[in-house]
């Protein structure tokens, strides 16, 4: 599994995908976690696999600094 932020025009967006390890460089489908603010001022997205849980953690810089956690059941996700 692999996270990334991608931006627009009106956004930043934390996403991930699943990717083969077995040589062959296969790409699930990119999933979208949560629109955010800040871009890069937000830090870098953690991630902790546990069980058949992905456990997501980012920054939030709104007016307040705080963290959000998302957890994704990895038997939903294409793998």
């Amino acid at each position: 599994m692999v996270s990334w932020m991608e931006e627009d025009s009106l956004s930043s967006y934390l996403m991930i995908r699943t990717v083969k390890t077995d040589g062959s460089n296969q790409l699930g489908n990119p999933i979208l976690i949560t629109e955010m603010n800040g871009g890069r001022s937000s830090g870098f997205p953690k991630m902790v696999k546990k069980d058949n849980q992905l456990v997501i953690t980012w920054t939030n810089v709104d007016e307040e600094k705080s963290i959000s956690t998302v957890i994704v059941n990895l038997s939903e996700v294409e793998l």
